[in-house]
């Protein structure tokens, strides 16, 4: 105990110091949550009378052109966006199933891995496919793992196969 509390006296000014950073950080995360959310909310109620009035700001005619572009440019938006959630709802449901089959601890989690990182361009598929086959790996063997990495195949070459139909306007 009087290790402790001497170690504790020395490295006072050390642990205030990260004490201080830390809680620096986690304020600044509460703050800009709650900017974002603020913001959010006003986005959600007034967003279509903020897009008119910054249509308005146009000079000339062109303000009704620039409303239609942003309408075309906010619908194209959503529908690309509908589509990656229904990708990556896919990839989840798929690896996650065959995680579960193959006995792999912690299937869900990596379901919920699978489908965040579907968000993440390039990459993500690559990188939850990669994390799902090194937990089988660690969890069953190499056999495991060579069966999970087969299946995280399969579900993303089918996913990528099938034509997603998305419903042009």
């Amino acid at each position: 105990m009087e290790q402790v509390q001497g170690w504790a006296t020395d490295n006072a000014s050390g642990i205030a110091s990260g004490a201080l950073g830390a809680a620096s950080t986690i304020g600044g995360v509460a703050a800009s949550a709650v900017i974002a959310l603020f913001a959010l909310f006003f986005f959600l109620r007034d967003g279509r009378k903020l897009w008119l009035w910054s249509a308005r700001l146009v000079p000339g005619d062109n303000s009704e052109r620039v409303d239609r572009a942003g309408i075309h440019a906010w619908n194209t938006l959503r529908r690309y966006t509908q589509t990656t959630v229904f990708v990556a709802f896919v990839d989840a449901v798929g690896i996650g199933l065959a995680a579960w089959l193959l006995g792999v601890p912690l299937a869900l989690p990596i379901a919920i891995l699978v489908f965040l990182f579907s968000f993440i361009p390039m990459f993500g598929a690559t990188l939850s496919g990669a994390i799902a086959s090194l937990v089988a790996l660690v969890d069953g063997g190499p056999t495991t793992a060579l069966l999970m990495l087969g299946a995280v195949l399969l579900v993303q070459q089918a996913r990528g196969q099938c034509a997603l139909p998305v419903a042009v306007r």
